[in-house]
């Protein structure tokens, strides 16, 4: 079965929501973006979830910067959404005992194959939206990921309730979930609940 990461979270009424429905993941943007959350409330936040790994989400991050806010929040996986080299990921890893997700914008299988990123633990695979780094809610195309091995990867990008089945057919190591679950922005209890349930079945 497919890793689910619940990413976005901003509130402690998110943090108890990840409480309620058992991610195995659970996500905190420390990136510029409307999803963005400082330190301090993440801190706060990563000791109320109980049960699900914590992951923080960088772009284009100073690598001490990143381990700093690693060890403050207890991450256990750090996601660089940015232009990060391989070479970037072998210092992390030698400096902390993080996972590394590597987060590749997909606009065809090329940028796939050309990307190689052997210090990642996992690649994310995300769509392309110009000017966009960091999740875009915009599905990557489905045939695309046919054409792909994604038994290493988790999927991102506009998975909702209504698709999801689709992208599981193809047996992904995970699902990325943040914003087909919100309404006017925020997490929405009734969607994340009726998402996890599904996939849980």
């Amino acid at each position: 079965m497919a890793i689910i990461k619940l990413c976005g979270l901003r509130t402690y009424a998110d943090a108890l929501l990840v409480n309620e429905v058992q991610p195995d993941y659970a996500g905190f943007i420390f990136a510029f973006g409307k999803r963005q959350i400082t330190v301090e409330t993440a801190c706060n936040l990563s000791k109320v979830i109980k049960g699900s790994r914590l992951v923080g989400v960088f772009v284009n991050e100073q690598p001490a910067r990143i381990l700093s806010i690693a060890k403050q929040v207890s991450l256990d996986v750090i996601q660089l959404h940015g232009e990060e080299t391989d070479e970037e990921l072998r210092l992390l890893k030698q400096s902390c005992t993080c996972e590394i997700w590597k987060a590749l914008r997909i606009q065809s299988i090329k940028d796939v194959s050309k990307n190689a990123y052997p210090h990642a633990d996992h690649l994310l695979l995300d769509s392309y939206v110009q000017g966009m780094q960091g999740g875009s809610g915009k599905r990557i195309a489905m045939d695309i990921l046919q054409r792909l091995d994604v038994s290493e990867c988790i999927i991102a990008g506009g998975i909702s309730l209504d698709n999801v089945d689709e992208v599981l057919a193809l047996r992904p190591y995970g699902i990325d979930v943040s914003s087909s679950l919100e309404t006017d922005g925020k997490k929405d209890k009734k969607k994340v609940h009726a998402f996890m349930r599904h996939v849980n079945i």
